[in-house]
């Protein structure tokens, strides 16, 4: 029935396909990028119900992985050049990863960065810690573990990262200031 069906519409199959094999490279470097920075979702203590009246609790490592999964993904699909492209991919990734830690960072959410992390502060586990004036920027760290290319990463963070998560922010789709979820 496949190659009964018109050209557009196996064109459109095979995009789909080739999306999907991406997504799933890229999901499989995901994890263990994520597990560097941030502490192990699988360690997250269980929920306990609360009543409506009680506070908001805080979000939690999981809750992070799959916001920030959740993220790339709608991303991703906005944009026709990326979805396919393994290597654009990737590299928009690692700006997802690198505006999450950077908003964890900046609101000083010890219970989500992982204490082994290399590229904390030096002084980020002690109480007097303040958050940096600028958010802070780790994607040459993350380029130069994880294999990236530098120029390609920084042209996806300039002209396809930043100014999409600013349009959902204006859209109101993400609440909150741009610079700290």
């Amino acid at each position: 029935d496949m190659a009964n069906m018109p050209q557009e519409f196996r064109d459109r199959v095979d995009r789909l396909e080739k999306k999907f094999a991406v997504s799933t490279v890229i999901y499989k470097k995901f994890e263990p990028i994520f597990l560097e920075i941030f502490k192990n979702p699988a360690e997250d203590p269980p929920k306990v119900p609360r009543s409506r009246k009680q506070r908001r609790i805080p979000c939690t490592p999981t809750d992070v992985f799959k916001f920030c999964w959740t993220l790339f993904v709608q991303v991703k699909g906005v944009f026709p050049a990326i979805g396919d492209d393994l290597v654009n991919s990737y590299h928009l990734l690692l700006c997802c990863v690198d505006y999450f830690y950077s908003n964890a960072l900046m609101s000083v959410r010890r219970d989500l960065l992982s204490h082994t992390f290399s590229g904390l502060p030096e002084n980020f586990n002690q109480k007097d810690f303040h958050p940096p004036e600028e958010c802070p920027c780790i994607l040459s760290l993350l380029i130069t573990r994880h294999e990236g290319i530098q120029v390609e990463a920084m042209g996806i963070k300039e002209h396809w990262w930043k100014p999409h998560i600013k349009k959902l922010f204006s859209k109101g789709e993400l609440r909150g200031r741009a610079d700290n979820l």
